[in-house]
Parts: structure tokens; C-alpha cells; sequence
């Protein structure tokens, strides 16, 4: 691609990660598993957005599995006013969930730690305890 500046300046170049970064944090809210079951006690849906291999093996329970590369396809599943918690393994893939559904017009978070962070909270008793519904 070429840039034509139409007065004088200077251009500057941002590398890629960075250019990631400045498009997902003012969109995409990370929160922590605790944070994340206290929104799931209240109604929202937890979004599992890996491949339906990866959901098999081991997933949150009542969980719905939209792997990432279907979200935009299969958005129509998601009930539209309901909040939405995203998990992957490691936040990149939530993150994007998060970021797409923000555009479309949901509330959606992307949680914090991956699913061996939820998987840790819901062990612990008082802090969480059971697995979402």
C-alpha cells in the first residue's frame, strides 16, 4: 500500500502487535474468574470459543461452544440482550470473541487467564464454588 500525504508530516510506523493492542483494549474488557461467576450467578452465558475438539476434551459446564472462526456466521445463535463471558485456553481467541461481539452489539467480556483460571476458581469453596449452570 502507498500513503500520499496532503500536508507536511511525518510518517510513523507501528508494528503489528502494537497495532493489535491499540484496537483491542478500549474494546475488549478482561475480567477475572471471580468477577466472571459472579456474571454468570446473574445471568450472563459463558461463551467457549475454541475448536469443538478442544470443547470436548475439557469445557466449562453449560457452556456454549462457537469456536471463533464461526462467530461471525453463527452470531445469530447468541441471545442478543444477554452478557456474554468468552474463554479460550490462553485470552487471545476470547479476546477476539469479545472484541467482535462488542462490534455487533453485545456485552461481552473476555476472561482472564484462559479456562485453567475458571477451572481453579470454581474448585476453591467460597470463592466461586460450582460450575456455571
Amino acid at each position: 500500500a502507498s500513503v500520499t500525504m496532503i500536508k507536511d508530516g511525518a510518517l510513523m510506523r507501528l508494528a503489528k502487535s502494537d497495532f493489535g493492542e491499540l484496537l483491542k483494549q478500549p474494546v475488549v474488557e478482561w475480567i477475572t474468574p471471580g468477577k466472571a461467576s459472579i456474571l454468570v450467578r446473574q445471568g450472563a452465558g459463558v461463551l467457549d470459543v475454541r475448536l469443538r475438539e478442544e470443547f470436548e476434551e475439557r469445557s466449562i459446564k453449560g457452556a456454549i461452544n462457537l469456536p471463533l472462526y464461526r462467530l461471525r456466521e453463527d452470531v445469530g445463535e447468541l441471545e442478543k440482550g444477554r452478557r456474554y463471558v468468552c474463554y479460550c485456553n490462553t485470552g487471545e481467541r476470547s479476546a477476539a470473541a469479545a472484541f467482535v461481539l462488542s462490534k455487533l452489539g453485545f456485552e461481552a467480556y473476555a476472561l482472564a487467564g484462559g479456562l485453567s483460571a475458571m477451572l481453579k476458581q470454581m474448585d476453591r469453596p467460597g470463592k466461586g464454588g460450582k460450575a456455571p449452570a
